[in-house]
C-alpha cells in the first residue's frame, strides 16, 4: 500500500539509478557468460572434482551425470566420524568457507530434502558438502582449493590426543 501522494497505489518512488544499474551489470555479465567461458569453468569445476576422487577414497559428486550449474559441486565426503561436522571443521581450518548444505536450508540438522529426492541415502546425507564459486573464481583458485581439500584430509587423519579432538572445532 501506498501512501496519500500516491493515492494508496505506490509504496514510493522507484530507485530509477538503482534499476539501471542493475541491468547494466546484468547486461555486462550476459555479454561475458559465453557458452565456451561456461564451459570452461565446467571443466575447471570437474577437474577438481576429479582430482579430488582420485585421491580421497569414498568421494561421490551429488548430481554428476546431470546437467548443473558450472559454479556449484555437491560432494559425499568420506566418512570419518561426525562427518559433517569435522570436515567443516578441517575445511575452515585449511583457510576455506565450504557449506553443508544450501543458504536456504543453512542451521537445520535433518537431512535435505533435495538431497532425499535425488536419491541419496538419508544415512549418507551428513556427508555432503557443497563447494560454489563466483564469475571471478579461475581455474588456479580450483587448484588452491583442492590444495586445501588435501590439507584438511591429513588434518582428518592425525590422529587425536588424549583429552582433546585433533580438531579444535
Amino acid at each position: 500500500r501506498g501512501g496519500p501522494q500516491e493515492d494508496g497505489r505506490r509504496a514510493g518512488t522507484e530507485n530509477v539509478p538503482g534499476i539501471l544499474a542493475m541491468l547494466a551489470a546484468w547486461q555486462h555479465r550476459e555479454a561475458n557468460a559465453s557458452p565456451v567461458a561456461i564451459r570452461q569453468r565446467e571443466c575447471w569445476r570437474d577437474a577438481f572434482l576429479g582430482a579430488m576422487a582420485a585421491e580421497l577414497r569414498g568421494i561421490e559428486w551429488i548430481g554428476g551425470s546431470a546437467p548443473r550449474l558450472w559454479n556449484t559441486a555437491s560432494v559425499l565426503m568420506p566418512s570419518p566420524a561426525d562427518c559433517r561436522r569435522r570436515w567443516v571443521a578441517a575445511l575452515d581450518r585449511a583457510g576455506v568457507a565450504a557449506s553443508t548444505g544450501s543458504a536456504c536450508s543453512s542451521g537445520q540438522e535433518k537431512p535435505s530434502e533435495t538431497l532425499l529426492a535425488m536419491g541419496v541415502d538419508p544415512s549418507q546425507t551428513d556427508r555432503m558438502i557443497r563447494f560454489s564459486a563466483g564469475w571471478e573464481t579461475t581455474e588456479a583458485d580450483w587448484l588452491e582449493l583442492l590444495n586445501s581439500v588435501r590439507k584438511a584430509a591429513g588434518f582428518l587423519q592425525q590422529p587425536a590426543r588424549v583429552g582433546e579432538s585433533a580438531l579444535k572445532e
